[in-house]
């Protein structure tokens, strides 16, 4: 399999990488108190954030599912350890 068919996955990867850093660098200092600030002032958009991240993760699952079925049978062992990462 080219590299094209790899490209979803790894962008999804840095998209997640990006993500959870980007999520720990803002909240990382935080105490209880500026926890809760934070978590009250993030409340209405939680619903939008959660609709992307499943909308992503079936995205990703996807692209596994297409990952698979474009290798070739003798190959697929050799496709999956990329996959799972």
């Amino acid at each position: 399999l080219g590299f094209r068919w790899f490209s979803p996955l790894i962008g999804w990867d840095v998209l997640a990488a990006t993500y959870m850093a980007w999520t720990w660098a803002v909240i990382w200092s935080y105490d209880p108190a500026q926890t809760a600030s934070h978590a009250e002032f993030e409340g209405p958009g939680r619903q939008t954030v959660f609709a992307l991240i499943l909308g992503g993760a079936l995205a990703s699952l996807v692209g596994v599912g297409v990952l698979l079925a474009k290798a070739r049978p003798d190959h697929v062992t050799s496709v999956a350890p990329s996959v799972a990462v």
